[in-house]
């Protein structure tokens, strides 16, 4: 089995291609076959950008790279729908990267890969939407790199649910965020022009 030398990128949100800068970068490592507190796997995979999860082959069997009932959709170019059984954004967080280069010593630094980057968002189905963008000095666009791997994710489910701050309310997968009320609203300003009369003074 061949392995590969891990390397972690940081990148100017807008440098395109293989341009790099020395920025600060967090990471953590979840190995396949990880299980949580109760000794149910982690829900994780390596998802390719036609949304098919990447095999990988030691030289005797294939491996595809998907675990604990994950299961991804995708109808639009670099935007995915990731389900998991069981799970929603309100029991666990969910981590996200997207892919680079396979390997620092053979690596095509003109590669796709070397420039994406990843976001999510909970959606209405309880589920999570994924996009997987082009970093340019355009406004970044979506993209799938077709057969290529794309981004990883990891589902970790909370041992104990947090229980605050109460801010808002979930529905349907989404925050839902109370508006300021109008009386806020005029509050602020007339006790600033308040506050700033008696400086005067």
């Amino acid at each position: 089995m061949k392995i590969t030398t891990p390397f972690l990128l940081t990148k100017d949100n807008g440098s395109n291609g293989q341009s790099t800068e020395q920025d600060p970068i967090a990471f953590t490592y979840l190995p396949f076959g990880q299980q949580d507190a109760v000794g149910n796997l982690i829900p994780m995979g390596k998802v390719n950008g036609n949304g098919s999860f990447t095999a990988v082959n030691d030289g005797i069997s294939t491996t595809t790279l998907v675990q604990g009932g994950a299961m991804i959709t995708t109808s639009i170019d670099g935007l995915y729908t990731l389900t998991i059984p069981g799970q929603d954004p309100t029991k666990g967080v969910l981590m996200v990267s997207p892919e680079g280069a396979p390997d620092a010593a053979t690596a095509d630094l003109a590669s796709p890969l070397r420039d994406n980057f990843v976001t999510y968002e909970p959606n209405q189905t309880g589920g999570w939407t994924i996009a997987v963008r082009d970093i340019g000095l355009r406004q970044p666009q979506l993209e799938s790199v077709g057969a290529l791997p794309s981004f990883s994710f990891a589902f970790i489910p909370f041992e104990n649910a947090p229980t605050g701050p109460t801010y808002g309310a979930l529905v349907g997968g989404v925050v839902s965020v109370p508006e300021p009320s109008t009386l806020v609203l005029l509050v602020i300003p007339f006790g600033l022009a308040l506050w700033s009369r008696a400086r005067r003074a």
